[in-house]
């Protein structure tokens, strides 16, 4: 039975990518399950951050996989101390990509052979 992972994104102010990928037990444990949960920190701590000052929290935090051109802060800094660096390449290579990268990921989602199992 084969599990596929379906990832969305935006690559340039709401023009979203979406991908599929055949996936691994393994590899939603080790790989994908941390990198929502260190994803769901930081919107919880942009969900913080904008009730005090929703300009900074837009500047430092809105943006949540800065790839390539959207950014000046990529994920190996982003999530520094949360997600080794193999981890943040294993999950880079289910992001889709569009023409100068992506800048933020808004929806996870893993499908048991067309049933979803769960999603972000």
């Amino acid at each position: 039975m084969k599990k596929f992972i379906v990832i969305q994104a935006d690559c340039n102010d709401a023009d979203y990518l979406m991908e599929k990928s055949e996936i691994t037990d393994q590899q939603i444990e080790e790989v994908i399950k941390p990198v929502i949960v260190a994803l769901e920190k930081r919107k919880a701590a942009y969900e913080e951050l904008d009730k005090i000052d929703s300009k900074r929290a837009w500047n430092e935090l809105h943006h949540n996989w800065e790839t390539s051109e959207y950014g000046d802060t990529p994920p190996q800094k982003m999530y520094e101390g949360e997600l080794s660096e193999d981890q943040i390449d294993a999950f880079q290579e289910f992001v889709p990509w569009g023409e100068y990268g992506v800048h933020t990921i808004y929806r996870i989602e893993i499908v048991f052979e067309g049933e979803t199992l769960f999603n972000l």
